[in-house]
């Protein structure tokens, strides 16, 4: 079910992995099951994608760097017009407990890796 945020949002600008994986996951499972479920993600939810995690009852989400780290690789760049909030902000404004880990140091490297070069003259 992986699908690259790159190729999805030229033709749905909503259509982002977390979220995708969120609303699948949604429509497949119950509120019980998905509530001792972890999405794993290389980068942090955007508000849109921890909105999607929040609303699918998903109880745990795991990133390896966050999405200030992805902003400052992306900076000015018309596909990746991300926000600088992070996903526990968003979460610790609902009801519900759902647990938030990230980042991991141990990751950044490798990650910011895949990057390099993906973003200039996109």
């Amino acid at each position: 079910m992986s699908q690259g945020n790159d190729e999805i949002t030229v033709h749905n600008a909503t259509s982002h992995a977390e979220m995708t994986l969120a609303s699948r996951a949604s429509r497949a499972y119950s509120p019980e099951k998905l509530w001792k479920c972890t999405l794993y993600t290389t980068v942090e939810p955007c508000p849109m994608c921890t909105g999607g995690i929040y609303w699918s009852n998903i109880g745990t989400i795991v990133f390896g760097i966050t999405e200030k780290r992805l902003l400052e690789m992306t900076v000015g760049n018309k596909l990746n017009p991300t926000f600088n909030m992070g996903a526990a902000k968003i979460i610790a404004s609902g009801q519900k407990d759902i647990k938030v880990l990230g980042p991991f140091e141990e990751v950044t490297e490798e990650i910011v890796s895949v990057h390099a070069g993906f973003w200039e003259g996109k």
